[in-house]
């Protein structure tokens, strides 16, 4: 009689939940949704395709992403699509190891050839062998479709031997939501930045740079990056810049935020105002923001 009765909660929970999931997917408006997540003095973006599918780029330095995943996400939702590690750097790779052991990841995306001798590092590697995760490596100049409108374009990583800098190292992307673009930079220095603006921008007219709506401004607004010629090139819309609250860096830079107002972008900032959320809906892009 116990057994019998137990059986019957568990299956009544699993069709409450069943439900639920249902009725939040229908529930739902199916526009893309590019979530700037604010985990202090690091980089971590959350992106939800019109389909419900989930791309997280890097996870900040601690596990407190995994609470800020709990609030943006739904409470049944256990599955991320895809897990972008731009570099292995701790403030961008650490979250990530939290995430591992709550979620169900369905691909990592990295540069393989800038592994990196710390205990982060090494557990990374040891997680995505034990729970067998697909792990790819991008080809600059490839594309990932990962749905219809959503595409994923590589800029790197670069041709060649690595570069003596873990961040030069790091993946490079645009994410096109149908004519909207994002372009996501890890903590790339000017010298890659130049480095793209030969390989990519022939001319005015081909250059996959220019005309970007949204820009992940490279490492936290440093003076090392953000060059005059990258960001007059790209002369997003919008930029958004992950640092955190008096952060030893000095990040942003006042040169680099000078520089953006010059070209007349609009600069969002994780550490004046906590989580930023940009939702596509058709050619517009709307932002909220939530400290």
């Amino acid at each position: 009689m116990f057994a019998a009765t137990k059986k019957y909660l568990l299956l009544l929970c699993l069709g409450l939940i069943t439900l639920t999931a249902i009725s939040w997917y229908f529930s739902q408006d199916h526009t893309a949704k590019v979530t700037f997540l604010d985990v202090g003095q690091g980089d971590s973006i959350l992106i939800e395709t019109p389909e419900k599918r989930q791309i997280l780029i890097d996870g900040g330095p601690s596990d407190g992403l995994v609470h800020k995943l709990g609030q943006v996400m739904p409470f049944f939702d256990r599955h991320i699509d895809m897990v972008i590690l731009t570099h292995p750097d701790a403030d961008h790779i650490t979250g990530l190891l939290e995430v591992f052991r709550r979620y169900d990841v369905g691909l990592v995306l990295e540069n393989k050839k800038t592994p990196k001798n710390t205990a982060e590092y090494r557990l990374w590697r040891d997680t995505i062998t034990a729970r067998n995760i697909p792990n790819a490596e991008p080809i600059a100049g490839g594309k990932n479709i990962v749905e219809k409108d959503v595409e994923l374009e590589w800029l790197t990583p670069l041709p060649g031997a690595a570069l003596p800098e873990t961040n030069d190292n790091g993946l490079v992307c645009i994410i096109h939501f149908g004519e909207i673009s994002f372009l996501f930079t890890g903590d790339i220095s000017a010298e890659v930045e130049e480095k793209l603006l030969t390989r990519f921008c022939m001319d005015e007219q081909n250059c996959i740079l220019s005309n970007i709506d949204v820009l992940k401004v490279p490492h936290h607004g440093s003076s090392s990056s953000s060059s005059i010629d990258f960001i007059n090139t790209v002369h997003p819309d919008y930029a958004v810049i992950q640092s955190g609250q008096d952060n030893p860096f000095g990040h942003p830079q006042p040169v680099i935020l000078k520089r953006l107002e010059n070209i007349g972008t609009k600069v969002y900032r994780n550490d004046l105002q906590g989580d930023i959320v940009m939702k596509i809906s058709g050619h517009d892009i709307i932002i909220t923001t939530k400290k």
